[in-house]
């Protein structure tokens, strides 16, 4: 997999702090670990989102995750949930 150049520029705040927690490489951005990165952060978004099948399976899941949109809809304040 080729990694094209970044600059520091192109990241968010959080993502360059991410990269400065990388003591031996403080100024290089660690592209090479972005791919595990997003597929933990995919993994954890399933218990956001779990998939209808898992859900119909455990009713306390089903109860657990109505819960869990009736408070994001309380906190977000609106409709897009």
């Amino acid at each position: 997999m080729i990694n094209p150049k970044f600059r520091r520029e192109d990241f968010c705040k959080e993502t360059q702090m991410w990269s400065d927690s990388y003591i031996a490489m403080p100024s290089i951005l660690p592209t090479l670990d972005l791919d595990d990165r997003l597929r933990k952060i995919e993994e954890r978004l399933l218990i956001i989102a779990p998939p209808n099948a898992i859900i119909s399976k455990y009713p306390a899941l089903a109860e657990a995750y109505s819960n869990y949109k009736l408070i994001e809809k309380l906190t977000i304040g609106n409709d897009q949930t």
